[in-house]
């Protein structure tokens, strides 16, 4: 910040002085009444200094610590303790206005939750006299730059996501000066007053034109520096049975607009053509489906109590014992998926569709690995049997004959090929210990 940004603020109180100044100087040239009248008019300057320079000063006091590697352990102590509550790391990009002042013309907001990045958005703020050179040299997309909004309507829509932290919010800012910008940016539309963390492992005097906004990066730092770590939030690939299960949802509602999508959480979403949308999970030790109280009434299956994220008031879990169980919920879900939006769309999500014609191929291959399923298991239950009886021949034929007719088929027989080399190896220790036998027999 330069020198003459420095003193701007005390331009109306030196302007109020310098006519004391001269009204005392006039009232002393012209009037007897000079003690009397300067007497009133510093009263009056005091007045206003009391006043105005005060409030002044107050308003403009932030909290802004500074926090580095080389930072005594005490304070990285402190500052972990602050990023255990919901975070948000802004990072601002400014262009002088006509008058010299610098004003926000991107911005680039990163909310930080149980150490993980929960939200992010980008915005861009009109300001006037911003040309495609203007554009080119501060490295901002022209396409981009075309859905900037009048800044009232930006920080009224951003302040939303400031309100909905705790009370006295911790912001991660690039800078001292972006520390002050913003807070005088958001000052007059958030109650609560945040305090700033800046890290000094970022180049404070990196050119602000060339740069390029990133909130996660000032995160990133302010993480290094308290030795801690912003945990990946990645949307986990799609499982086996995630899909089978959107296979019987589509066959069941039979209707190709419903599409699906995976958000971070690990909710797979069933989207209707109106937007409405119906969440499940399919996990290692849950698998059910997140439905209206009423619409699950009539169906029997077993239900537990929602989580706070699901609406837990509106809603209720219904359980999914195997993956069929989607079809018991047929006529509620053909009835939701109807309706305009039954549960709000979620940022960073993965979207996926998959076709009537894909989803019963699917359910068919899924039917006949069943089947080759119960074929092994039968096959192992009856070796069990003959080999309990020490019918170990028979054992053999049958291990034999279902590896040739399951070896070409979609199935794991690895443990069906060990029984049956392992018995092969003990019907040859048991051949030769006949032989042994038989030998010291025939000597004797």
């Amino acid at each position: 910040m330069n020198n003459k940004n420095k003193y701007t603020k005390y331009k109306t109180l030196i302007i109020v002085f310098v006519i004391v100044l001269l009204i005392v100087l006039v009232s002393l040239l012209l009037s007897k009444l000079v003690l009397p009248l300067s007497v009133i008019l510093i009263f009056i300057g005091l007045l206003y200094l009391s006043i105005y320079y005060p409030k002044k000063k107050d308003d403009e006091e932030i909290e802004i610590v500074i926090i580095s590697k080389d930072s005594e352990e005490k304070k990285k102590e402190e500052l972990r303790n602050k990023l255990k509550d919901n975070i948000l790391a802004i990072d601002i990009k400014t262009i002088k206005d006509s008058k010299n002042e610098d004003k926000v013309i991107e911005i680039d907001i990163v909310s930080i939750k149980d150490d993980k990045e929960d939200k992010k958005v980008t915005s861009y703020i009109k300001q006037e006299n911003v040309t495609e050179k203007v554009l080119f040299a501060n490295n901002i997309p022209k396409k981009e730059y075309e859905k900037a909004k009048e800044e009232k309507e930006v920080v009224t829509k951003l302040s939303e996501s400031i309100r909905k932290l705790k009370d006295n919010p911790t912001i991660i800012t690039k800078s001292k000066e972006d520390a002050k910008t913003i807070n005088k940016l958001f000052k007059s539309s958030v109650s609560t007053k945040p305090s700033y963390i800046v890290t000094s492992s970022f180049n404070n005097k990196e050119n602000n034109a060339k740069r390029r906004v990133n909130a996660r990066k000032l995160a990133n730092n302010v993480y290094n520096a308290c030795d801690k770590e912003i945990k990946e939030n990645k949307i986990e690939p799609l499982t086996k049975e995630e899909k089978l299960t959107c296979a019987y949802i589509k066959t069941a509602v039979d209707d190709k607009d419903v599409k699906f999508s995976k958000d971070k959480d690990g909710y797979i979403n069933v989207i209707g053509s109106n937007s409405s949308r119906i969440k499940f999970k399919i996990g290692k030790k849950d698998k059910y489906v997140v439905l209206p109280k009423d619409e699950a009434k009539s169906i029997k299956l077993d239900k537990y109590e929602c989580s706070n994220e699901e609406n837990k008031n509106s809603n209720i879990r219904v359980v999914l014992n195997k993956i069929k169980d989607v079809l018991i919920i047929k006529n509620p879900l053909i009835k939701i998926l109807k309706k305009e939006k039954i549960i709000k769309e979620k940022k960073d999500e993965y979207s996926f569709n998959i076709s009537i014609e894909e989803a019963k191929k699917l359910i068919k291959l899924e039917e006949e690995n069943k089947k080759l399923l119960d074929k092994l298991s039968n096959i192992n239950k009856n070796a069990h049997i003959l080999h309990d009886s020490k019918s170990y021949n028979q054992e053999l034929k049958l291990l034999n004959k279902g590896i040739n007719k399951l070896k070409n088929k979609n199935i794991n027989i690895t443990n069906l090929i060990i029984r049956r080399n392992n018995l092969l190896k003990f019907l040859s220790q048991e051949k030769e210990k006949q032989k042994q036998l038989k030998k010291i027999n025939n000597n004797n």
